[in-house]
């Protein structure tokens, strides 16, 4: 079977980004589930609106795979599947969908997403207005998630010569992929490799069940939230230099076998010198992750921010001043 998908933006200028925001066409049905109707052509899935008139539109592997997460069917099964298999699971799923009307959106003439009517818009357009108030070095986005870098925030030297910026990225997802959170974004200068850490336990919403601008608000809170933890993810981050890897090596293994296979995990860590640091394992795993795709890439470098700050140290230690470089110093 054949997925369509939108643009993606790699780190992509904040410009382009919003060019494609507010140049796409953009159409939502808010409608029963019993006037939409999957059908194929042997190649691909295409969405059957009957709401007065009838309409057909080609779907994105966004719409399909969101009906699929909304009953939990392991997507990883699907091709496995003939297209008629799957064409009579999903209209058999849109029956079932209770509660009232959905809200389906087209973007450019295509499927892209289905959500149910408690469900809470924040569109990207509006996250890269709020995330430019702290100013924005890239952005990454595809039809499942939007990913935003800030400009550098802080900086601290975890080995003499070695600095790392620290700045924030905020996510969300118009089609409800992702919760909407802020989480603080490490980027080592010398070869660009990027590490992600939780700023707190609770630190997401998810896109559904909340007052009116109740997301814009969480979304600047978390961001002053961000400011007050900045120093002392510095301090973890210069520590982890000092701290062996070995304890953690099992734990790392076990979380990166599903995203880069077995034998890639094997080979990065035995690569892994005698005596290395966390901040070494660490930065193997975040090279290996900018050659993977949006997805994978942000699995791999939570994983690389949890060694260097772990987030259970970030909230329970008193903060003081580390060693740290001045911004452009």
């Amino acid at each position: 079977m054949e997925y369509r998908t939108g643009p993606e933006f790699s780190q992509a200028d904040i410009r382009e980004v919003r060019d494609f925001l507010e140049g796409r066409r953009l159409t939502r049905y808010v409608l029963p589930p019993e006037q939409l109707h999957l059908v194929n052509d042997g190649r691909e899935h295409f969405l059957r609106i009957s709401n007065g008139k009838t309409g057909e539109y080609p779907v994105r592997g966004s719409f399909l795979f969101k009906l699929l997460k909304w009953y939990g069917f392991p997507s990883r099964q699907i091709d496995r599947l003939s297209i008629d298999t799957v064409t009579s699971v999903l209209n058999d799923y849109l029956l079932a969908i209770p509660g009232g009307d959905v809200s389906v959106t087209l973007e450019d003439g295509e499927a892209l997403s289905l959500t149910s009517r408690r469900y809470n818009e924040l569109s990207d357009t509006e996250v890269l207005a709020c995330a430019e108030r702290v100013g924005v070095a890239c952005v990454s986005r595809n039809d499942y998630f939007m990913r935003v870098y800030s400009n550098t925030a802080y900086e601290v030297q975890p080995v003499p010569g070695d600095v790392c910026g620290l700045g924030y990225n905020v996510f969300n997802s118009e089609t409800g992929f992702r919760s909407l959170s802020v989480r603080l974004f490490i980027r080592r200068y010398v070869c660009s490799n990027g590490a992600v850490v939780g700023l707190t336990s609770g630190g997401e919403r998810v896109h559904y069940g909340h007052p009116d601008m109740e997301l814009k608000k969480f979304l600047e809170e978390q961001m002053r939230v961000g400011e007050e933890v900045m120093e002392e993810a510095g301090r973890l981050l210069a520590e982890s230099a000092h701290r062996p890897s070995g304890p953690m090596v099992e734990q790392v293994s076990s979380r990166l076998r599903p995203i880069i296979g077995k034998k890639r995990t094997e080979g990065l860590l035995d690569e892994l010198g005698e005596g290395a640091t966390v901040y070494d394992l660490a930065n193997s795993i975040t090279s290996l992750a900018q050659g993977l795709d949006l997805r994978r890439r942000l699995q791999a470098e939570a994983i690389g921010g949890e060694l260097l700050v772990p987030q259970d140290a970030l909230a329970a230690r008193a903060v003081e001043k580390p060693e740290h470089l001045p911004i452009g110093g």
